[in-house]
């Protein structure tokens, strides 16, 4: 039987402040090593608020200014696993092959790039203005197609 299942890395305080991004990213592909039978549909980052009566750790911590309310609000990002599981088949021709086949998560070890929009100076101009999305949108469309993704 298959089963769809969440896996959230969250990130821990630390005595500096928050773990950073590249942290959560470790310890998800230390924990994608360890998984068998596993098929990983989606992995994202998720910004989630920061509940104030709580002490959970987070990573890539910023706060906002307020917009609605006089007190700034505080988010971070966690790390979120898609991934199926099911039983290992046994009735397979060659079953060792198969066992051996998912041992790891196809997607381990995994990257990530981060994508932003950027200031770019004009030429004709003394001002600077900001990369529209469109702009920032090619940049990762050219990563996609020169990695492979």
């Amino acid at each position: 039987m298959v089963r769809q299942r969440l896996k959230n890395i969250i990130p821990t305080a630390t005595e500096c402040g928050y773990e950073a991004f590249e942290c959560l990213v470790e310890r998800a592909n230390e924990w994608l090593k360890n998984q068998v039978n596993i098929q990983v549909i989606n992995i994202q980052s998720v910004i989630g608020k920061k509940d104030n009566e709580s002490e959970t750790g987070s990573n890539c911590f910023y706060t906002m200014p307020g917009l609605n309310a006089t007190e700034p609000v505080d988010f971070f990002r966690i790390l979120r696993i898609a991934y199926v599981t099911s039983p290992p088949t046994a009735t397979d021709s060659n079953t060792e092959q198969a066992l051996q086949q998912q041992q790891h998560p196809a997607i381990y070890p995994f990257n990530y790039e981060t994508f932003t929009p950027e200031i770019i100076r004009e030429k004709d101009s003394e001002e600077d203005r900001l990369e529209t999305m469109a702009e920032t949108f090619s940049k990762v469309i050219a990563f996609l197609r020169n990695t492979g993704g």
